[in-house]
């Protein structure tokens, strides 16, 4: 029984001291959803206005799924985060043009490409458009690589939609820290 509570008192400590650091939103409102990876050792949270975090993907390397709660033409607006792990290092720079090589044999307009810094992480970051079944999509992948895994975020939201859900996503994407 000590030692049960001995761990309850330290795992409350944890929690007073962790959550503050990780917040999405204005201070003194933690976001209520926080995905911690222990594999791969980083932090992503979403804020409480209208987006539901899925740890449970049921695929190896989909590690996280953040989706928001209004459809959009039959689309659900969301962020993914995905890992690959490469046969050698490589730079977030050449693995995102080897990704938009491949985009762009299956016919997508790029609309902007560039290095990117997030939370002291290089991030290449590639904007695109696709069109899926009539519905043109706007994607924005985030390469970057630690230890021979590529980390890829996705954001994929209706195009006319954008704009609205820019900045709750941008959010989402600041919130991403190694641990």
């Amino acid at each position: 029984m000590r030692t049960f509570l001995q761990l309850r008192g330290k795992i409350c400590c944890l929690f007073i001291i962790i959550l503050p650091l990780v917040n999405c939103g204005p201070p003194g409102n933690p976001p209520k959803h926080v995905f911690t990876d222990p594999q791969y050792k980083f932090r992503i949270s979403c804020p409480d206005s209208g987006w539901i975090l899925t740890e449970e993907t049921g695929m190896t390397d989909l590690l996280v799924i953040v989706k928001s709660e209004a459809v959009i033409d039959g689309f659900v607006p969301n962020l993914v985060i995905v890992v690959e792990h490469l046969p050698s290092m490589t730079t977030p720079k050449e693995y995102g043009h080897r990704n938009r090589a491949a985009l762009e044999e299956q016919g997508v307009e790029i609309l902007s490409e560039k290095t990117n810094i997030v939370n002291q992480i290089e991030m290449y970051d590639l904007e695109y458009l696709f069109k899926d079944n009539g519905v043109s999509l706007k994607y924005r992948n985030l390469c970057f690589i630690r230890d021979k895994i590529a980390f890829v975020i996705t954001v994929t939201v209706p195009e006319k939609a954008y704009s609205h859900y820019e900045k709750e996503l941008e959010k989402i994407i600041q919130s991403f820290k190694f641990i």
